[in-house]
């Protein structure tokens, strides 16, 4: 079922999976606020991928989504690149900020398709799931943060202008399976 839809063929019913379903029996898929995961079939590393997990240089502030070298990375909504570059541990990453005062970060990128300025619609593909900055050891994933831009602040270009949350406030990620 999960191959004919084009979703990853893992046997695994996550949200991605259960929407596929649901539109094949007439039932209308709603997301909050027009959100939506970024990439397909996601899966969360279990233990030290999850939000506040506690690691060797402090809690994890997002949340890391299993895949491959090469899925696609969409837009959770659509918005405005602000960062589109390599950035330290999160390597190759994509800050998007959108209407509301929050802001998405999708690290460890391959490669980047956007550029600083572009107006990224919901669900387009901003990238492709990679092995950069920090995961030399760690599975392949895509790190997910939403932050929210404090008030003054312009834009999350710098962590100092925003405030961490936690990412299951606009999508259903404690729902995943974690593996």
């Amino acid at each position: 079922y999960q191959a004919s839809k084009g979703l990853a063929a893992d046997g695994i019913v996550g949200p991605n999976t259960r929407d596929e379903i649901m539109k094949d029996l007439g039932i209308e898929v709603k997301r909050p606020d027009g959100w939506v995961m970024p990439v397909d079939d996601p899966v969360i590393r279990s233990g030290a991928g999850e939000f506040k997990a506690i690691r060797l240089t402090g809690w994890h502030k997002g949340v890391d989504l299993l895949g491959n070298v090469g899925d696609p990375v969409k837009a959770a909504k659509s918005g405005k690149v602000v960062v589109a570059s390599e950035v330290g541990d999160y390597g190759n990453v994509v800050y998007i900020d959108h209407d509301d005062r929050l802001s998405t970060r999708y690290a460890h990128l391959e490669r980047i398709d956007v550029r600083v300025g572009d107006i990224i619609e919901t669900g387009q593909q901003i990238g492709i799931m990679g092995r950069t900055g920090n995961v030399t050891t760690e599975p392949t994933h895509l790190h997910f943060e939403v932050r929210k831009i404090k008030e003054g602040a312009s834009s999350s270009v710098r962590n100092e202008d925003t405030d961490v949350l936690n990412p299951n406030k606009i999508l259903p990620i404690d729902s995943l399976p974690k593996k």
